[in-house]
């Protein structure tokens, strides 16, 4: 019968064993014992961190280096204490100092946004159209054509006046070079009328005939709109409960769709108005 085969076991090393650390031979050392390192390191360890296994100082051309990962060539001073850079228009803001045009145009409780202009003053041939900061539009300078920004007659072209078109109080007011505002402006039975543009925050007041408005555009309930609109209805419609406005629509209620139901006429912030329908 053949005898089993002897098996060689490995004798287990213990923590004060004798297996080797390799030091890297680059660095002019050579490499010891796990015993040999820890008796030389053991009382150099002070300064320079812990750790579960030996501590090797190393020194480079480039500077030293702590075990914490910390490098004396570090260009940042701690004493250094200047903000950001100013930003360009379109960025977010609360203050002038952060812009590098110097404006930084508060749009109501919507915020601050850096642009070329924060009031008429800056602004030398014309208003100052406002921007939108919730789409990092920037306020910019014009020559008073209608529906550009305005805050007194003075920023628009003869015939025009500056008129207020949005007014959401303690929010936001705007304000354009119009036609009119009001129907006294008009010729004949024409009436002040305005056209949003909400997705801009901004829009005209013009004179409008009776029966000349589609659809979707927008009105005055209160000054004749529903007079104006083609279809005979001017119905208020409201975003986030805070800003109202009228639009011409197919209903006002359910008695306008024989048996349908009227569907409200709605305001999106991104496309704009959108007409009450029957459904």
């Amino acid at each position: 019968m053949t005898p089993p085969l002897a098996i060689p076991t490995q004798e287990p090393q213990s923590a004060g064993g004798s297996s080797t650390a390799a030091v890297d031979d680059t660095s002019g050392t050579t490499s010891c014992s796990t015993d040999a390192c820890d008796d030389t390191t053991s009382g150099s360890e002070s300064g320079t961190g812990t750790g579960s296994g030996s501590t090797t100082d190393a020194s480079s051309s480039g500077g030293s280096t702590s075990s914490g990962g910390d490098t004396s060539g570090d260009s940042t001073s701690e004493g250094d204490t200047s903000g950001p850079d100013p930003a360009p228009d379109g960025s977010a803001c609360t203050i002038d100092d952060e812009c590098l045009s110097g404006h930084c145009d508060i749009i109501g409780a919507l915020g601050g946004v850096c642009s070329e202009c924060s009031e008429e003053a800056d602004c030398p041939a014309g208003g100052c159209t406002p921007g939108n900061p919730l789409t990092g539009t920037p306020s910019v300078c014009n020559l008073g054509q209608p529906g550009d920004g305005c805050e007194s007659d003075d920023a628009c072209d003869k015939g025009l006046s500056c008129a207020e078109i949005i007014d959401v109080p303690g929010i936001i007011s705007v304000s354009t070079c119009s036609e009119c505002v009001s129907d006294a402006a008009c010729d004949g039975d024409d009436s002040c009328q305005p056209d949003y543009d909400i997705p801009n925050l901004t829009g005209v007041l013009e004179c409008v005939p009776d029966d000349s408005l589609a659809d979707g555009l927008g009105c005055d309930p209160a000054n004749g709109g529903a007079a104006a609109c083609a279809s005979g209805h001017c119905v208020p419609a409201s975003f986030m409960g805070v800003l109202s406005v009228g639009v011409c629509s197919e209903c006002t209620d359910d008695d306008d769709c024989g048996g349908a139901l009227c569907e409200a006429p709605e305001i999106n912030a991104l496309t704009g108005l959108i007409a009450g329908q029957c459904v």
